[in-house]
């Protein structure tokens, strides 16, 4: 077994290596991996002395340490609705991603969190996005191909966070959305339909789910708009 690279410290049989291939084109990793694979890897690349084979031997040992290595897509239209234009998507997963749920939590923001069984609800681009243990749940999809795109999104966030958990703070709680009355109270209440809405009651129901803000009620000005914006600015929205 050899040394490994200057300046590269093991922890707990765990090492973050990073390295800046040459190729075309310029390839840069930084990447966890156990030490004894990153050893075999090096002590190779003295044998070949060749650096893509350690580029593409990486890459390969990145894919084993990944959480969630695949999974298989069920698309639907809804039973209640069999008018329904949107789809919905069952993604299966062929790992569980309980573990890494509470991470994911920190970073996308999820209003809803239940601990056992854990599952995970969020939005993004105007998706209900539901994560469970063995299964990605999401709603109102215009094809298969954007369900390919979210679910492909989803297990590329899932393995970022579980490969860097030491360095987050993982959260147990869902992040609370706007309430419908504090919305509600700092806007005009004329039913003015400048928005675009047919009520302030709808347009506080979009604020609430992140379509509308502050700018888009051409009546709300000075300290209620301020006022609005400062209550916004404490949520998440994608």
């Amino acid at each position: 077994m050899i040394t490994p690279p200057a300046g590269v410290v093991p922890r707990d049989r765990v090492l973050i290596w990073s390295m800046t291939i040459s190729m075309q084109p310029m390839t840069a990793m930084a990447v966890r991996f156990p030490v004894d694979i990153v050893n075999g890897i090096l002590a190779e690349s003295i044998v070949y002395r060749n650096i893509e084979c350690v580029a593409d031997r990486l890459a390969e040992a990145r894919e084993v340490d990944m959480l969630l290595k695949g999974y298989t897509l069920e698309i639907f239209r809804s039973k209640c609705n069999s008018g329904a234009q949107t789809l919905h998507c069952f993604a299966h997963l062929d790992n569980d991603v309980g573990a890494a749920l509470p991470y994911l939590n920190s970073i996308l923001g999820g209003f809803g969190y239940i601990r056992e069984p854990p599952s995970l609800t969020l939005k993004s681009s105007g998706k209900l996005i539901t994560i469970h243990s063995r299964k990605i749940a999401v709603n109102a999809l215009q094809d298969e191909e954007q369900a390919e795109k979210i679910v492909a999104w989803l297990q590329r966030e899932i393995n970022s966070a579980w490969e860097n958990r030491e360095a987050i703070q993982p959260s147990l709680e869902g992040v609370k959305p706007p309430t419908l009355m504090d919305v509600l109270k700092l806007l005009p209440k004329t039913n003015c339909k400048e928005c675009g809405e047919p009520t302030c009651m709808v347009f506080a129901v979009r604020v609430m789910e992140g379509a509308k803000d502050h700018h888009d009620c051409p009546p709300l000005r000075g300290e209620k708009k301020e006022a609005l914006a400062h209550y916004l600015s404490g949520f998440h929205f994608d």
